[in-house]
């Protein structure tokens, strides 16, 4: 696994503090990375960073704890864009704040009468 940005978490800067937490969120990351593409997979329509949150969103968590976990998300999404597995749509959908939010989907997906394919390099 790379530990560069967008495949690993990053940070900005030369202090320690932001290159330790990258460390250490790094399983994590990859790991919420992996359910948000999940996610994304059978979100045809796409969703907003916020719904994908709230679809993921733990049994339990409290709101408070879920507002740190939507950054969690937006940022694992920041990365997926990067990576060119995600795109943003000319959708626009408003949040919990009441302003317009971004609707993202997987990059390509192809629909045939059986099945939904994905296709996760952009370059293919």
């Amino acid at each position: 696994m790379t530990t560069i940005y967008p495949h690993a978490p990053g940070y900005k800067g030369e202090a320690e503090t932001g290159r330790k937490s990258a460390t250490k969120v790094a399983g994590k990351a990859a790991k919420m990375r992996e359910a948000i593409k999940d996610t994304y997979r059978w979100a045809v329509s796409g969703l907003t960073h916020d719904e994908c949150a709230g679809i993921l969103r733990p049994e339990g968590m409290t709101d408070v704890q879920f507002e740190q976990f939507k950054r969690s998300v937006r940022s694992r999404c920041s990365e997926l864009m990067r990576q060119g597995l995600i795109e943003a749509t000319n959708i626009r959908r408003e949040n919990a704040s009441g302003h317009e939010a971004v609707v993202w989907r997987l990059f390509k997906v192809r629909y045939n009468e059986t099945q939904v394919e994905f296709e996760y390099d952009r370059h293919a």
